[in-house]
């Protein structure tokens, strides 16, 4: 798996964790953090685009295991969502 797919991983388990009562804080599984962390490190490479989309003082940034990757995740994430 490419280093772009296990940053998407981690974030998705962020995304999915147990959210603790009346805090931002939650509960992952320190195991599985850990390993995908280490897959990161093992990769050896990542790449990030930061775009100032609307504002000078806010920013939006993203990961890849490569230039393509991170240009391709920042595009998709700047399209316009339709209405569900």
């Amino acid at each position: 798996m490419d280093l772009s797919a296990r940053l998407q991983q981690f974030e998705d388990m962020v995304r999915d964790a147990k959210s603790m009562p009346l805090s931002s804080s939650a509960l992952l599984n320190r195991d599985e953090v850990l390993e995908l962390i280490q897959d990161m490190k093992d990769a050896n490479t990542i790449w990030s685009v930061q775009i100032y989309p609307d504002t000078p003082i806010g920013s939006y940034t993203w990961y890849g295991a490569s230039l393509d990757v991170a240009i391709d995740a920042a595009i998709a994430a700047m399209q316009p969502k339709e209405p569900s």
